[in-house]
């Protein structure tokens, strides 16, 4: 029964997480987010100037959406994991939730120090 309230909310957390990602990954690609200090790839050299930071955004608005379509991926493991808690423990969507997201962050910062090195 723990499992299966843990998936729920998982499933939950992940899917808005994903939804929020996926959207600001949107924005990042059209050039639409302005700079702030709570959205976006904030590198130094982001922040240096508007040009700058509009490069940046675009240039990592893939990765962006990668990472968000990880977590509704990731999402869907969990209710997979609560129809079937009886056969597939919790701990096998934690894992590969935990494999993907170390993975997407990491493809997320490669894009942008690519990014910040040509930049400057």
């Amino acid at each position: 029964m723990v499992e299966t309230a843990l998936s729920v909310v998982m499933t939950l957390i992940l899917n808005v997480t994903g939804i929020v990602l996926v959207v600001l990954g949107r924005r990042m690609a059209q050039r639409k987010l302005p700079p702030s200090s709570w959205a976006g790839v904030r590198y130094e050299i982001a922040l240096r100037s508007e040009e700058n930071w509009y490069t940046m955004q675009a240039r990592c608005a893939v990765a962006t959406v990668g990472l968000g379509m990880v977590f509704i991926d990731s999402a869907l493991l969990f209710v997979i994991q609560a129809a079937l808690h009886e056969i597939i423990s919790i701990l096998i969507p934690l894992v590969i939730m935990l494999i993907q997201t170390a993975a997407g962050i990491a493809f997320l910062h490669v894009q942008a120090r690519r990014c910040a090195a040509e930049l400057t």
